[in-house]
């Protein structure tokens, strides 16, 4: 998440048009922002904790924004040739996303990678 690495404030973009000038401010003030959308999210994740029902408050994306491109293009049904072109990069490479991707998510599966995706919203 951009707040444990250091950002100061996290504005959606669907919050954008109505708390733009209050984040800024509030981040002027040395004081951190968040989304209220996205606060939402923090006290129901805080109210599943308390439960026993979340191991964790956030649950962190272990890809790289590549590796998220690549598995959309996955879910799309596109093939690693076809990824490659797309991305501008080699067959290999495109290969190498897929199984880092795989690994870092413990599937074993190309269904798999389509279901992560489909769960994530990727598509």
């Amino acid at each position: 998440m951009a707040i444990s690495a250091g950002a100061k404030g996290y504005l959606l973009k669907e919050d954008a048009d109505k708390e733009l000038f209050s984040a800024i401010e509030k981040v002027r003030q040395g004081k951190t922002y968040i989304s209220p959308h996205f606060s939402e999210e923090i006290v129901d994740d805080l109210v599943q904790v308390g439960r026993g029902g979340a191991k964790t408050v956030f649950e962190v994306d272990p890809l790289t924004p590549r590796e998220r491109e690549v598995l959309k293009l996955i879910a799309e049904g596109k093939s690693s040739k076809e990824i490659a072109q797309l991305l501008f990069i080699s067959v290999p490479t495109a290969n190498n996303h897929r199984a880092n991707i795989m690994g870092k998510l413990g599937l074993n599966k190309a269904t798999d990678l389509v279901k992560y995706a489909i769960r994530k919203g990727y598509v």
